[in-house]
């Protein structure tokens, strides 16, 4: 009980967070680098942190989930190795990328990417359309963290005294909720 008040009380500042930030951007208040930095991490974080919740939200039933599907054809440990190794493999690309493009649109892809990779996983009803689903989803998350990452450090660089560690606290909220 103790642990789903945490994750109440974590989501439910997250949101609160938010609300103030919508409102903020209705107001056009302040206009300084630092208070224009707050509101856009303050933005960023919800999203970051929910994509991370619904990727977090599997860890549940994965094991058994999978266990089922995969029978004797793989093994568990195969899908989640499957999805390490493309969380690993996107992110020098994607860094890449990231410092030459349009971080928005790379936030949307890794986004449109996490969706896909659920809707796959739900739909699953093989070995190989689990692995896919997992790889996809792996892509996803990977991509989203760089363009995150990248983009809070491109807000610091334009003069504000950003928190860098929106990065740790949307993953560890999103994580633990």
């Amino acid at each position: 009980i103790l642990v789903l008040f945490i994750a109440t009380t974590l989501i439910s500042n997250l949101f609160f967070n938010l609300m103030t930030a919508l409102q903020s951007l209705l107001t056009k208040a302040g206009d300084s680098a630092a208070y224009q930095y707050r509101r856009r991490a303050s933005l960023l974080k919800p999203l970051y942190t929910l994509s991370v919740f619904a990727e977090a939200l599997n860890l549940s039933f994965l094991p058994g989930y999978v266990a089922r599907i995969v029978g004797e054809h793989g093994s568990v440990s195969t899908v989640f190795g499957v999805y390490f190794l493309c969380f690993a493999l996107v992110l020098v690309p994607a860094g890449r990328y990231a410092a030459r493009r349009n971080l928005r649109n790379m936030m949307v892809f890794g986004l449109i990417l996490c969706a896909a990779g659920l809707l796959l996983l739900a739909a699953a009803g093989e070995f190989y359309q689990v692995l896919l689903a997992r790889a996809v989803s792996a892509a996803g998350q990977g991509i989203l963290l760089i363009a995150v990452q990248s983009y809070l450090l491109r807000l610091e660089d334009d003069g504000s005294n950003g928190d860098t560690s929106l990065i740790v606290l949307g993953l560890n909220i999103g994580t633990i909720s």
